[in-house]
């Protein structure tokens, strides 16, 4: 769990499991609830086709209130759409986006409020995606 932003606030994990996905869900919520603040919070989510979304997204369901599927660029990862589907299933509020960097930059514009702040997670890949274009955006100021 790492704070890559605090205006707006840009939170990373590469939680992709059931149990990392209930820790994760633990900080989203201990986070939003620190000096008397309360948070939105919007995905950008990516994931491998072998990994069980329902299981993943049941903790962080009641925390997150817009889900940003992304495409990764793997032949091993699931199809942004179907992820989307998955998640609009359990009763998610779902977009899709291309690449995770495209999902991040759409998450950050649909920001209206400084009580709103973005998660990004579901794989390293989709950390690290989302990392490396910040640490250069932040770069080339």
């Amino acid at each position: 769990f790492q704070t890559l932003s605090t205006q707006p606030l840009v939170v990373v994990d590469v939680a992709h499991n059931p149990d990392s996905a209930a820790l994760l869900a633990q900080k989203l919520r201990e986070r939003a609830t620190a000096n008397d603040q309360s948070l939105q919070w919007v995905a950008v989510f990516a994931a491998y086709a072998d990994k069980a979304i329902d299981e993943i997204a049941t903790p962080l369901l009641p925390v997150i209130q817009h889900w940003i599927c992304c495409q990764l660029d793997s032949p091993r990862a699931m199809d942004a759409s179907s992820l989307a589907s998955t998640l609009t299933e359990l009763g998610a509020s779902t977009t899709t986006a291309q690449t995770p960097v495209l999902g991040y930059q759409q998450a950050v514009e649909s920001l209206s409020n400084p009580n709103q702040a973005v998660v990004v997670f579901g794989s390293f890949e989709t950390a690290g995606a989302v990392i490396q274009h910040i640490e250069r955006a932040t770069d080339s100021l």
